[in-house]
């Protein structure tokens, strides 16, 4: 499916059958997620805006790649295991990129700004996550439930030139002072 428009469905804008691909499509104003996509699907260049739930929600070894999640009611980008989330936006969504699986997805390249919640909500392991940047988010820019089981890119948070020569960086301000990597720390954890 590719370069189509959807708006003010009462379900899903756009749902689609296990393995397909879905490329430069907009789907705004529905009353449930934006996008959901079972296991071995494909979303690359298109847009999720004012959902009433998630923006972007795939199953078990999907590709999102290049998309943007901007003022979801919910998450921005969820996402079950074995997944690729690469050079995404996510803005103004309760919580930018989330994991909603037990394991193994990667985040990298993507950015999450200014959600009323957390950046990017990693709750499974074996999950990498790299060469982010999270900025403004309410509560954590960063948050993972269980950060020794994951694999994450150095944490650098602003001060002039960047020091750090690791190729995985992820970049962090500093407000919220919660930019977790760390246990739940009192957290009711969501879902």
């Amino acid at each position: 499916m590719n370069n189509c428009v959807v708006s003010e469905a009462s379900a899903d804008g756009i749902r689609t059958g296990a393995g397909c691909t879905v490329s430069q499509c907009t789907s705004d104003l529905n009353t449930l997620n934006g996008y959901n996509a079972p296991f071995g699907s494909v979303i690359e260049a298109s847009t999720a805006r004012v959902n009433g739930v998630d923006g972007f929600t795939v199953g078990l070894g999907s590709i999102i790649r290049s998309c943007t999640a901007r003022a979801n009611t919910d998450d921005g980008f969820s996402v079950g295991g074995a997944c690729l989330v690469t050079g995404c936006t996510a803005a103004s969504n309760a919580f930018g990129f989330y994991d909603n699986s037990t394991a193994g997805n990667r985040f990298e390249h993507s950015i999450a700004e200014s959600q009323s919640q957390t950046g990017f909500l990693i709750g499974g392991s074996g999950n990498s996550v790299i060469c982010n940047q999270a900025r403004l988010n309410t509560s954590q820019n960063y948050f993972f439930t269980s950060p020794g089981s994951n694999f994450i890119g150095p944490m650098l948070t602003p001060g002039g030139t960047i020091t750090s020569n690791s190729p995985w960086a992820n970049f962090v301000d500093t407000i919220p002072v919660a930019n977790m990597v760390g246990s739940t720390g009192g957290m009711t954890f969501k879902k």
